[in-house]
């Protein structure tokens, strides 16, 4: 349904209901253990949320990419990945924001693994 929607979206849609639409496929992709294509899908995310100026979703996006980065050994990877969705976080919702606790969260536990 989603990569059907995706396909749809990526000829019809705006950028950020492609971005909408690519993070969640990225998320059910990432679930049924398929990381490499689940990054490709968060990139994709990403890359559509930047181009309609849209980073509400950043943290999220930034976290799943770099889980899936986690998942297939790319730690550094993964590292960059959660230090971007931090800093973007902090600039858009300030340090003490809930999204920004789980990525820090998550970074610390890739770094002590």
């Amino acid at each position: 349904c989603f990569r059907s929607a995706l396909e749809i979206a990526e000829h019809a849609a705006s950028p950020g209901q492609v971005g909408r639409i690519a993070g969640k496929l990225a998320e059910l992709v990432l679930e049924s253990g398929s990381a490499k294509e689940a990054e490709s899908l968060f990139q994709l995310a990403i890359r559509s949320m930047d181009a309609a100026d849209d980073h509400s979703s950043h943290g999220v996006l930034f976290g799943g990419l770099a889980s899936s980065r986690r998942k297939t050994g790319n730690f550094s990877g993964a590292e960059a990945a959660y230090r971007a969705g931090i800093e973007i976080l902090k600039t858009l919702h300030g340090p003490g924001h809930a999204d920004l606790a789980v990525l820090n969260n998550n970074l610390g536990v890739l770094l002590t693994d």
